[in-house]
């Protein structure tokens, strides 16, 4: 297994004893064996998974819609403030997010990551320019019913579906910490991905679990994921 990236979350990892799988070119936990049942967590309480082997790239631009559908066609409804984009050269899917007017957040599996930094330096340079996060941000899902009780309880920001629904994305103060907050239901469940600076990446996996231990929250690792998704 060479790994090119390893998750700022990586010391829980090993506390844990985690057994690895490549995902994407990180070395994230399968599992945990010392944790059962986790599956079963997610569908009763709420569970965390590391998503930091996401390539996260920043557009920033006049007009990046109309621009990106030169090589992508919308795959989910225009209206959502998260949408999903499938390339029109390349069998893959990105995550399209608006930030603000001329700002976008686009996360997709690193494996694509190449072919779409192709498509942007060659498509968009004069047009768009962007800043590759992959490496600078830890990306934490978490997952449940109880999901959003765990955000609540770290955070002034306002998670009731009527401000904030499925395919929503926002720039929120989590423990008085910036953080990206996505929110991208998986399987009728309440999923919300949070994205933070990677130096206080386990400082915030840390303290979700400690917050979430009231609400029966659980780490659980690729495997896990694979049978949500």
């Amino acid at each position: 297994m060479n790994p090119i990236g390893i998750s700022a979350i990586q010391e829980f990892h090993e506390e844990h004893q985690a057994i690895y799988v490549e995902n994407n070119g990180w070395m994230l936990p399968s599992k945990y064996p010392f944790i059962n049942n986790a599956i079963n967590v997610v569908e009763q309480f709420v569970g965390i998974h590391d998503i930091s082997s996401y390539a996260k790239i920043i557009l920033n631009g006049d007009n990046i819609l109309e621009i990106l559908q030169l090589n992508f066609k919308f795959t989910s409804p225009f209206t959502d403030q998260v949408r999903f984009m499938k390339s029109i050269d390349y069998d893959f899917t990105l995550l399209l997010a608006e930030l603000t007017k001329n700002e976008y957040f686009i996360l997709v599996d690193r494996l694509h990551k190449t072919n779409l930094m192709e498509i942007i330096k060659t498509s968009y340079k004069d047009s768009v320019y962007f800043v590759d996060m992959s490496s600078g941000l830890t990306g934490i899902r978490l997952i449940g019913p109880m999901a959003s009780e765990v955000i609540t309880a770290v955070s002034a920001f306002d998670i009731r579906t009527k401000h904030f629904s499925n395919m929503s994305v926002a720039q929120i103060s989590l423990m008085e910490i910036h953080a990206y907050l996505f929110r991208i239901d998986i399987q009728n469940k309440p999923c919300y991905d949070i994205f933070v600076s990677r130096d206080i990446g386990l400082f915030v996996w840390n303290e979700l679990i400690h917050t979430g231990k009231y609400f029966g929250i659980t780490p659980f690792g690729v495997e896990v994921m694979n049978k949500l998704s």
